[in-house]
Parts: structure tokens; sequence; C-alpha cells
């Protein structure tokens, strides 16, 4: 803080409010400027207003400067402390994916073998069934058989069946591998995250239509172009503006 008696300037925000109102005024007093004196005066606002915003931004930064370069330095002594503790993390982490989905394979391959011994018992309960049903059909034509053998048959090949589907079904739901978490926390588990690729920009373009920020990145693409091959690309045009 400046104290009593200093000889310094008052800082350049200061000047803020008066440049606003000058230039309000002039914009009323000049709705359109048709004179050279007019025009002077419109440029000598211009220049005082653009001098006045640098001396602004040259003592934002002059204040901010400092405290940025803390930042900075704190930010790069954590960066320095975390880095080699998340490449050795990163490697554990691909291990354990690895180990995942291995293992998620593995059940995969058991619940589909499941699945498969479930479908063959309900083929064979199946035909229990129309033995049964085959056994009670001879016996009303006087066939002598062992209805209550078929019977039997056919509840015990359903029972066989249905605690078949239950493992596989119980095995489907436990392809999934989960590392269960020991501090309280999210189990680890194997998650999918979508990639997305461009295949063919000029496809996804076609489709997509004109777009803010596609338009925003050809041009910075273009740019580029420019500057190693002396031309913009074909499809860029450019335009001149003139202003004070």
């Amino acid at each position: 803080m400046s104290m009593i008696g200093h000889n310094l300037p008052p800082p350049p925000v200061e000047f803020i409010r008066q440049t606003i109102a000058d230039l309000g005024q002039f914009l009323i007093d000049v709705p359109v400027v048709e004179t050279g004196a007019q025009a002077m005066l419109g440029g000598l606002y211009v220049e005082r207003t653009r001098k006045l915003l640098q001396d602004i931004e040259d003592e934002r930064k002059a204040e901010v400067s400092p405290l940025n370069e803390q930042v900075k330095a704190i930010n790069e002594g954590f960066r320095e402390a975390r880095r080699p503790l998340e490449t050795i993390l990163n490697e554990v982490r691909a291990r354990l994916t690895d180990f995942a989905a291995r293992e998620e394979a593995k059940r995969i391959r058991e619940a589909e073998e499941r699945r498969l011994a479930a479908e063959a018992l309900e083929m064979e309960a199946r035909r229990a069934e129309e033995a049964e049903r085959e056994a009670k059909q001879n016996a009303t034509l006087g066939e002598i058989v062992d209805v209550a053998e078929r019977v039997i048959e056919a509840d015990a090949a359903f029972s066989r069946f249905q605690k078949a589907e239950r493992a596989a079904a119980v095995a489907e739901r436990d392809t999934h591998v989960r590392l269960p978490s020991q501090l309280g926390g999210h189990a680890l588990s194997l998650r999918s995250k979508e990639i997305l690729t461009v295949d063919n920009a000029l496809k996804a373009i076609s489709e997509i239509g004109s777009h803010p920020k596609i338009n925003e990145a050809i041009l910075v693409a273009a740019r580029e172009y420019r500057k190693r091959y002396g031309r913009l690309p074909a499809g860029i045009s450019a335009s001149h503006t003139r202003s004070i």
C-alpha cells in the first residue's frame, strides 16, 4: 500500500471510470464522424484508451507474475513428486488389468460350457418328458408300461436341468471380475472406456456438416499448412478487413 506523501502516480484502474464517461460523451456528441476535428478527437480517445488498457494489463502482469511463478513452482514440485508414483502405479494397474482380462476370459469360457451343458440337460429333460407322456398314453391303451418309472426319470431329468440352468446363470453373472476394496472404497474392476477414432475425416465432416468447432480446427490446420507450404489448402480462402 502507498503511504501518505508518496510520489507514485495513481494506478491505471482509477482512470477507468473517467475514461468510460469520456468515451460515452463522445458517442453522444458525435453520433457520426463528419469532420476532421471530430476524427482527431475520436483518435485521441482511441489512443488514450489503448494506452490505458495497456497500462492496466502491464500492472496486472506485474502483480500476477510473481504469483504465477510461485504457483508454477508449487505445481512443479508436486508434479515431480507424483511422477514416479504414477509411473509405478500405472505398471501395477497394467498387471492387474492383464490378470482381470485373463480371469474374465476364463470365466466366460466356463459360463459358456455351463450354458451348453444346461442346454444338453434341457434336451434330455424334454426327451424324458416325452417318454413320460408316451408311457401315460400307452397305459390308457392297455399297454403294460412302468409309468411311475417314467415320471421319476422325467422329474430327475428336469431337476438336473434346473440345477444346471441355475449354475449357468450364476456363472454368467460372475464373469465380471471384481477385486474387493480393502479400504472401504469401490471395488477394482475392468471398466469400458470409449475411444473414438477418425477413420475417414471427409465422410465424418460430410455427415456432421459445418460446425464451429470443426471450422476452428480446420482453420488452425490451414494456418499450419500455409506456414509449411506457403499457401492455403483447397477449400480455405482468406479475406481482409480494415479498421482503426
